[in-house]
């Protein structure tokens, strides 16, 4: 399942982000790194590793969204 920008349900930042991520590409490492990720979640199937690898993601993700939205303001206000 892919979240859209338009779905987190943050503030005013949403449409910038949406129009960022049209333009915005995964370089090739990024890209094997992401295929080499999906692949070790489809191998794992113990539910307490999936559970924490979920908590990992979960927390990066959200701390990736906070860097971004600090950035936002930050060039909102012109810095």
């Amino acid at each position: 399942m892919t979240i859209r920008a338009e779905q987190c349900g943050d503030n005013g930042a949403k449409s910038f982000r949406s129009s960022m991520s049209e333009g915005i590409q995964l370089t090739i490492s990024q890209q094997f790194e992401q295929e080499r990720l999906t692949r070790a979640i489809e191998s794992t199937m113990d539910p307490v590793q999936l559970q924490t690898l979920a908590k990992q993601l979960l927390h990066a993700w959200q701390s990736q969204r906070a860097a971004t939205d600090w950035i936002i303001r930050q060039h909102a206000k012109g810095i």
